[in-house]
């Protein structure tokens, strides 16, 4: 099994609550970069609209390094290591964040759903700020993807860079199923040994 996993994907695809089943599964530890973002949004202003998420982690970015928050991550990982058979880095948004999970011998997995069943899921949710209409959601969602923001998000790059792509367009027995198989039929790669 890898011992770094990186879950990147869509807005409500299921990357986060696929993360937590896996950690809780085989003993991983589950760290989202969004809920990084988040905590200090709530702690700095008191909110964690979507919007001002976005002002945070690129603010996060600019001062600690564009795969800043994967590296915390890793690094938290590090701290406890003996706790846990590894860890499952979700929420990155960047390129440089893939480039810290894969650089660290990681596996990039990249979820995706259908736009409508993403929205349906993101209304049930029910977090300040985020899209009143499907409409508003794509657009939103065509930020991310095509790196149109000012704070280099850019998640088009980020499923190129996957190893993996995962569909969580099912039921969540079968999304479970499909994420099961990445701890068993995926291996890191072997380094050769010296004779």
């Amino acid at each position: 099994m890898y011992e770094v996993i990186g879950i990147a994907g869509t807005s409500a695809s299921g990357k986060d609550s696929g993360a937590e089943y896996l950690a809780q599964r085989y003993g991983y530890l589950h760290i989202s970069t969004a809920d990084l973002i988040r905590t200090e949004a709530i702690r700095r202003y008191g909110s964690d609209d979507q919007y001002l998420l976005r002002k945070i982690g690129h603010e996060m970015r600019q001062q600690m390094g564009k795969g800043a928050l994967a590296s915390t991550a890793i690094a938290a990982y590090t701290r406890s290591a003996d706790e846990y058979a590894g860890v499952i880095v979700s929420s990155y948004r960047i390129p440089q964040a893939a480039d810290v999970i894969r650089q660290s011998g990681g596996l990039l997995v990249f979820v995706d759903a259908p736009v409508e069943e993403r929205y349906k899921r993101l209304q049930g949710r029910n977090r300040t700020g985020e899209s009143k209409s499907l409409e508003e959601f794509v657009q939103f969602e065509l930020d991310e993807s095509a790196g149109s923001t000012q704070n280099g998000l850019n998640l088009s790059a980020v499923r190129d860079m996957s190893d993996i792509q995962i569909m969580n367009d099912s039921s969540e027995p079968l999304f479970h199923a499909k994420l099961d198989s990445l701890m068993t039929d995926y291996a890191p790669p072997q380094v050769p040994t010296s004779t």
